[in-house]
């Protein structure tokens, strides 16, 4: 996972939305296994999978009034064609300015972005090599169980596509917290860099895809996308689809005495479209949301992903002691 949006996991999507308190409970006993027998039962998975497994390695180039910054990030994914095609995880590709890939063969290719599904936190690239590549096969037709063993391949810490060895717990859907999808709970012990990797099942193909994790009533928790029933959406992101959530081009976070601090401004996005900038040592509070006060990431999320793309909203900002009253379109 990029190191320098972990801090933020899943920026546009969840914010705080996952350090959820409701049940896991599914109905099913989550009746867990030990280290040693996950490994054993999946360790031949993980051997016969890791061919097809990247480490990404990004580079964002970013400026205020007075400084440029440039922040170097790693993160996961998986070729799932031979001629390149791979997934990862949205957040660690979006806004990088520059794209490369190291294969298990110790090859640094380039790589492009070529679609993506924000709302699944989901992006596919595209390897540039000039050979068939390894490839992992995707299964979107059988939809895992709770207890069902899985292997998620990351490259967290001083890790170079490694195992991460769990199961499943069980799965949530929360609309309120703009997840339209389901998300698979899992214990697999996913960190930093891990993002984007492959979850695969026992017969050694992808079932999913790792995202983040978080602390939840029960403990603490992974968060897997599953593919069960994309095939379509796989295709159609191969064609260069965009799939976006509504948005504002903003990174916010909580501010603990008023609103919302703003911490990154997206190129071209309508924030920076309107002349919004970071200065170096001046702090951009976001107030208010079409008359409504900003209290927690909640609150910004829920006000902003009721709007429809192309729709206005109105921003209420401070900065420099100073009230700023904009109307940006929703994108």
């Amino acid at each position: 996972m990029l190191r320098f949006v972990w801090g933020v996991l899943l920026v546009v999507i969840l914010g705080a939305a996952y350090v959820l308190t409701r049940p896991r409970d599914s109905g099913v006993e989550f009746k867990p296994k030990s280290s040693a027998e996950l490994e054993q039962l999946m360790q031949g998975a993980f051997v016969a999978a890791r061919p097809a497994m990247l480490q990404l390695k990004s580079l964002q180039v970013s400026a205020d009034d007075r400084f440029y910054y440039s922040r170097q990030g790693t993160a996961s994914g998986f070729l799932i064609s031979p001629d390149g095609f791979a997934l990862t995880a949205y957040h660690a590709v979006v806004g990088v300015d520059k794209l490369e890939v190291l294969t298990t063969k110790q090859e640094l290719l380039p790589a492009k972005v070529i679609g993506w599904d924000e709302s699944r936190d989901l992006a596919l690239i595209q390897v540039l090599a000039k050979r068939r590549l390894e490839f992992l096969k995707v299964d979107t037709t059988s939809e895992a169980k709770i207890n069902d063993p899985i292997v998620e391949i990351g490259n967290s810490g001083n890790d170079f596509i490694q195992p991460r060895y769990g199961a499943i717990q069980g799965y949530i859907q929360n609309l309120e917290l703009l997840i339209p999808t389901k998300v698979m709970l899992s214990n697999v012990p996913i960190h930093p860099g891990d993002s984007g990797g492959a979850v695969v099942n026992f017969a050694g193909e992808a079932i999913g895809i790792g995202i983040g994790y978080a602390q939840d009533a029960k403990g603490r928790v992974s968060y897997l996308v599953p593919f069960f029933g994309l095939a379509p959406w796989l295709e159609q992101l191969k064609t260069g689809a965009k799939l976006n959530i509504p948005g504002l081009g903003l990174r916010v976070s909580q501010n603990n005495t008023r609103g919302m601090d703003v911490d990154y401004i997206q190129k071209n996005s309508p924030a920076d479209q309107a002349g919004l900038k970071l200065g170096h040592q001046s702090q951009l509070l976001l107030l208010e949301l079409d008359g409504q006060k900003l209290e927690t990431l909640r609150d910004f999320h829920r006000i902003v992903r009721s709007k429809k793309i192309g729709e206005s909203i109105q921003l209420l900002l401070l900065q420099n002691n100073k009230e700023i009253s904009l109307n940006l379109r929703i994108e």
